[in-house]
């Protein structure tokens, strides 16, 4: 994280026209132990670049409705793809190009979040907000909350629950309490003075 920040801090305001330059620059300029999943996005105006290594995702909503969504990147149940110092990304990073048009709004996040809700209540939640009159970032934190709570519940329906059910976990009801960081973003029209 540090890295990605340094690296876009060293662009000076020039825009980074692929996501994948910092990643490589990241893990390659990683200096401590351990893994991580790692999500990169970049929106140039018209196209949402996405390069992405692990169970972090994000979803496109349209109209109200899921346009689009990343698929989480595990080896098997709960086990998510992780990238680590030495590791080569070019062999683990899923790569997206999305066109994108005004009133489109982007959730990018962390597994906390798509663990715990279906993308039908994410673009529920979303529509509603921005109905009532909410910014991207109160929306964001109504997002987390709500994944939270779920996440605490020993008896909701969600997608871990159902992935757990799936995997032989038989009987496994209620969320997965996990870290959650949401960013809700809208896609608006380029004001120029």
């Amino acid at each position: 994280m540090d890295n990605c920040a340094r690296i876009m801090a060293d662009c000076k305001g020039t825009p980074v026209k692929e996501p994948d330059e910092v990643l490589f620059r990241s893990v390659a300029e990683t200096q401590s132990h351990g893994s991580s999943t790692i999500l990169v996005a970049y929106f140039d105006g018209q196209t949402f670049h996405v390069a992405n290594i692990g169970d972090s995702g994000f979803i496109i909503i349209r109209g109200g409705a899921v346009f689009q969504q990343s698929s989480p990147m595990v080896h098997e149940f709960n086990f998510p793809v992780h990238i680590e110092r030495g590791d080569d990304p070019s062999k683990l990073i899923e790569r997206y190009r999305i066109g994108l048009d005004e009133g489109d709004v982007i959730v990018t996040a962390t597994d906390g979040l798509f663990d715990n809700l279906y993308q039908q209540e994410i673009a529920s939640i979303v529509s509603k907000s921005f109905e009532a009159g909410f910014k991207p970032q109160d929306t964001a934190r109504i997002l987390a909350k709500r994944a939270q709570e779920v996440g605490r519940s020993s008896s909701s329906g969600c997608p871990f629950a159902d992935a757990a059910q799936t995997a032989g976990y038989v009987g496994y009801a209620g969320g997965k309490l996990d870290d959650v960081v949401v960013i809700v973003s809208l896609v608006q029209k380029k004001y120029i003075s």
